[in-house]
């Protein structure tokens, strides 16, 4: 079962139903006791820590956890119809309404925040609501990883959050300069210096460092 599901994170089939599918045709003779679709939903569902433990072993043993650059980003996920009902949805305690505005969309459901290598490895990554301010989805997967730079982009700007994990874990956050900032802080230029950058305050405490007294 374990080895259906890496197998189906790897393959581009759109769900369920279409992977199984393919195994019924083409390798049956090697899941002789392939289960139905609703049974390997049930079963993969119970079995997800497992899988998890796995992939962060994984990132783990391919050094995904000590690299000296990571990329942090975010992306939505879409759950069900804007416009449609909630209140019945698997969904509903959840999942929210949220806006990608690089995509100019108005979605309900889930934002992916994912840590990666330049490579493309993942280090780390989380679901978490769509309404999620990108600095507070970031704290989700910047735990896993230390005394390296952060490239993001703007959503993740905020000169408390952004000192609070440079003292606390050595993250040097580095993101593209808004037009209208002001106070002077690590951020990439066009040519891949630091730049001016970080005036505005992140709305989450947890790595801000405390006042002087």
């Amino acid at each position: 079962m374990i080895t259906l599901l890496l197998l189906m994170a790897c393959l581009p089939f759109p769900g369920e139903t279409q992977f199984l599918g393919f195994v019924r045709a083409n390798h049956r003779a090697l899941f002789p006791q392939l289960l139905s679709q609703s049974q390997f939903n049930r079963r993969a569902r119970q079995l997800w820590p497992w899988v998890e433990a796995l992939r962060r072993h994984w990132a783990e043993a391919l050094g995904a956890t000590r690299a000296s650059l990571y990329l942090l980003d975010t992306k939505p996920l879409p759950v069900v119809g804007y416009t449609r009902r909630k209140d019945r949805s698997d969904f509903a305690a959840t999942a929210d309404y949220g806006v990608c505005a690089s995509r100019h969309l108005k979605y309900f459901g889930y934002k992916l925040v994912l840590l990666c290598t330049p490579t493309g490895v993942p280090a780390a990554y989380e679901l978490v609501p769509a309404s999620t301010d990108e600095r507070v989805a970031g704290e989700q997967v910047l735990d896993w990883v230390w005394q390296a730079r952060i490239l993001g982009d703007k959503g993740f700007i905020g000169a408390d959050w952004q000192q609070g994990y440079r003292e606390t874990r050595g993250l040097a956050s580095l993101t593209p300069a808004r037009a209208n900032q002001r106070t002077p802080g690590p951020s990439v230029s066009s040519g891949g210096s630091t730049a001016c950058g970080n005036g505005s305050k992140a709305p989450s405490t947890r790595c801000r460092t405390p006042a002087a007294t």
